[in-house]
């Protein structure tokens, strides 16, 4: 049976079997693997705190929410690169920081991210502070939200990564300047 690793806010790293109702292979209940596993990887990792955010979201607007990308491997990352570096070639226009993170860069790879289409009837900010507000109700702080440079693309970001790091934990920040609670772009 195909599993993944689950990691809560203390760190525990725990590895959990996908759920089948409905015969899809679900991570939560309404998450299911091909939204939130963008390549079906063999080492998937999930953050539970992120996937609390965007369940409590969920209930909260009562209506259907659909992720796009979660969690990326650095091969993964590494491809959609490429490919958007090719696009911006093809179309003689210079890649702009922020839309898609190189190898080694995206909050994705860590589990602790995801893309979220936005719901009917919603605005992109409108969404992007539901799901701030929601990271605080829950007892998090802040979470960061992209979805400015997004717009027209119909989905937002959302993170947790800031937890995975210090002060949070004892591993250091690889991008202290950026993921901080509450960044929004």
């Amino acid at each position: 049976m195909d599993m993944y690793t689950l990691i809560t806010r203390d760190g525990t790293e725990t590895k959990m079997p996908y759920t089948l109702p409905n015969r899809r292979e679900h991570v939560t209940s309404h998450f299911t693997r091909n939204e939130l596993d963008t390549g079906h990887e063999e080492n998937a990792v999930f953050f539970k705190p992120t996937l609390d955010v965007i369940e409590e979201t969920r209930m909260r607007l009562k209506t259907p929410i659909t992720g796009s990308s979660g969690y990326r491997s650095r091969i993964k990352q590494a491809i959609l690169y490429q490919e958007y570096l090719d696009e911006c070639k093809r179309q003689g226009k210079a890649p702009k920081s922020g839309v898609v993170a190189k190898p080694g860069n995206s909050p994705h790879e860590t589990g602790a991210a995801v893309d979220l289409y936005i719901p009917d009837g919603k605005q992109p900010e409108e969404f992007a502070k539901l799901l701030q507000k929601v990271s605080i109700d829950l007892g998090f702080p802040i979470a960061r939200v992209g979805w400015k440079d997004y717009l027209g693309r119909g989905f937002v970001h959302v993170d947790l990564v800031f937890l995975l790091f210090t002060p949070y934990t004892s591993i250091a920040n690889p991008f202290p300047n950026l993921w901080l609670p509450g960044v929004s772009w």
